[in-house]
């Protein structure tokens, strides 16, 4: 194949498939529910989250073991001097 530059928006779906409008999405509307709720997003985000030892099993069924994402966001949010 040969590598071109093009100013023209790719015609088939391109690393995602519908992925990051999602994602944009539900951001979108954690803002929307933070503003109506007068929290912090950051703080509805941290709520919704799977937890370690409760809330760690999906709607399928399936048990989440060793999440790390409540501590990665805690360290984060402390890390960027957030609140």
């Amino acid at each position: 194949g040969t590598g071109c530059k093009t100013n023209y928006p790719p015609n088939t779906a391109f690393r995602g498939f519908g992925g990051p409008q999602g994602v944009a999405t539900i951001e979108s509307i954690i803002q929307d529910i933070a503003c109506y709720l007068g929290k912090d997003a950051y703080d509805v985000r941290r709520m919704n989250l799977y937890g370690i030892d409760e809330r760690n099993t999906t709607h399928y069924g399936e048990i989440i073991p060793h999440n790390k994402l409540p501590e990665i966001f805690d360290t984060l949010v402390h890390t960027a001097d957030y609140k």
